[in-house]
């Protein structure tokens, strides 16, 4: 925040997007910063929302005592959590919006004031210089393709869709073979008993 400044930053939530007064705290900002995101499926209603914002689109926002008025989010939207955040969304559409970005690396010995050094104005600037660099390579170089975080990103979406879990129970035999043998109905019920289970 201190980097980008704090009139440039919202810091809502995914479920304060649901909020049609919380997600007017987005407008005119350049990101929203969703810090400690608890572990709970993202509902149909804060997917609509973050699917709108990350497209560009027009959504509602409501001022409290206010009339509802369209509204065009344009700010980046970054959250971190803790735990891999399930969604009832399956489709490409949210495929194609999130990206994992796993942060596995642990700092060995860090100082007692390491916080506190890291929003220094010399950093703060530090930490610019390397926004403004980053920029200037995108603009000449295009997206790089990071394969720790494909391949995360990958993991996350099969751990979000159950039925690639049930799928690869099947992994010994053609599951092609197994379902063209089998009436839908039937492969629903067996789908339906295995969630239970």
């Amino acid at each position: 925040t201190k980097t980008l400044g704090a009139d440039n930053v919202s810091h809502n939530t995914i479920i304060d997007l649901k909020d049609r007064s919380k997600i007017l705290l987005c407008e005119n900002k350049l990101i929203n910063i969703g810090d400690d995101i608890q572990k709970q499926s993202i509902d149909d209603d804060a997917m609509n929302n973050l699917k709108q914002i990350s497209s560009g689109d027009s959504t509602t926002g409501r001022e409290i005592r206010e009339k509802a008025r369209e509204v065009q989010i344009k700010s980046a939207l970054l959250f971190t959590t803790n735990s891999l955040l399930k969604s009832f969304e399956k489709d490409n559409a949210w495929k194609q919006r999130v990206r994992w970005l796993p942060i596995s690396r642990i700092i060995k010995d860090p100082k007692q004031t390491y916080l506190r050094d890291l929003l220094t104005d010399e950093a703060c600037d530090y930490f610019f210089k390397l926004l403004v660099d980053a920029c200037g390579d995108l603009t000449e170089n295009g997206f790089i393709h990071c394969p720790q975080v494909e391949e995360f990103t990958n993991q996350y979406h099969e751990f979000n869709n159950n039925i690639f879990e049930y799928v690869a129970q099947y992994e010994d035999i053609s599951y092609n073979d197994w379902l063209c043998d089998r009436q839908i109905g039937e492969v629903y019920r067996d789908y339906k008993e295995w969630c239970y289970n």
